[in-house]
């Protein structure tokens, strides 16, 4: 049996089978025998997902409900944690989280980045330790975040009840309606490496919040961005952020929805990861337990 080409091997991909966006670049690699999927390319300024994603896997759910969506957040929020300190996370994910530059290494970002701690340090497995989980565990602060680890919970716990809503809904919209579950959805950050990850070891997260996208086409422009670097996307399906997305950019007041990014924290132990070889000039990886 003749070796399927490099187009079929990245179109099943766990991570792309459920994509009539990746559907419509696997047809026109098709007209080749030797064509590679092309990639989204990278170009300075912000990386937003491609029009043509949004169209063809129904990502504009997300766009068109913002409104609706931002209103059910912060309300929810704000009766959950109150409405100074909703106002307060929503306003510093918004604009210093966003900003991806001075405001996101900034004093507000790390306020929010130490109450993450502190929820990690009180709910890792037993035997656990921060470095286990989070490749750059210390933080060179001895302040008394805002946001107690109750609260941290508990915005974990509305990020959760809305997504579970409303990926429902937008999967009644999608192409595959019919056939597409959650085990076919997907989280994705692009990353530009400096050697291929070890997959000897278990996968840890870059910091105690990393971003992540629902869609691929901004990861990939993510993984390019540094020339002469080895371009990644590390893959998760929905489940295994459970309970740890900080953040949703459509559910964010006043925040640009244009990477439909996931904030999302460390998980309370390590997952395995697998590489999937190098699809399109990009090294794919998929982390968690799935079967091959």
């Amino acid at each position: 049996m003749p070796k399927p080409t490099k187009a079929v091997q990245s179109a099943t991909l766990p991570q792309y089978q459920m994509s009539p966006a990746f559907m419509e670049r696997f047809i026109d690699a098709a007209h080749s025998e030797n064509a590679e999927i092309e990639r989204s390319q990278n170009a300075k300024g912000i990386k937003l997902v491609d029009g043509s994603e949004i169209s063809a896997d129904s990502l504009d759910y997300f766009l068109d409900k913002k409104a609706e969506m931002e209103a059910e957040f912060l309300s929810d929020l704000t009766d959950e944690i109150g409405s100074t300190k909703a106002v307060w996370f929503c306003d510093v994910i918004a604009k210093d989280w966003y900003d991806g530059k001075g405001l996101r290494n900034g004093p507000r970002v790390l306020d929010v980045k130490l109450s993450v701690r502190e929820w990690l340090v009180s709910r890792l497995r037993s035997g656990a330790s921060l470095g286990d989980v989070v490749v750059h565990p210390e933080i060179n602060c001895s302040a008394n975040p805002t946001l107690s680890s109750d609260e941290v919970d508990k915005i974990l716990y509305v990020n959760h009840r809305m997504l579970i809503k409303h990926v429902e809904a937008w999967k009644d919209v999608h192409e595959n309606a019919q056939f597409i579950s959650d085990d076919d959805i997907f989280l994705r950050r692009g990353l530009c490496l400096t050697g291929p990850i070890d997959t000897s070891l278990p996968y840890k997260e870059w910091d105690y919040v990393n971003s992540y996208s629902i869609a691929f086409s901004a990861p990939e422009k993510f993984a390019q961005m540094t020339r002469g670097g080895t371009p990644a996307i590390v893959n998760g399906d929905l489940h295994l952020f459970d309970h740890r997305v900080l953040f949703f950019s459509p559910f964010v007041p006043g925040m640009a929805v244009g990477q439909l990014e996931f904030g999302v924290i460390p998980g309370r132990s390590p997952e395995p990861i697998k590489h999937q070889g190098e699809h399109g000039g990009i090294q794919e990886y998929v982390i968690g337990e799935r079967p091959d």
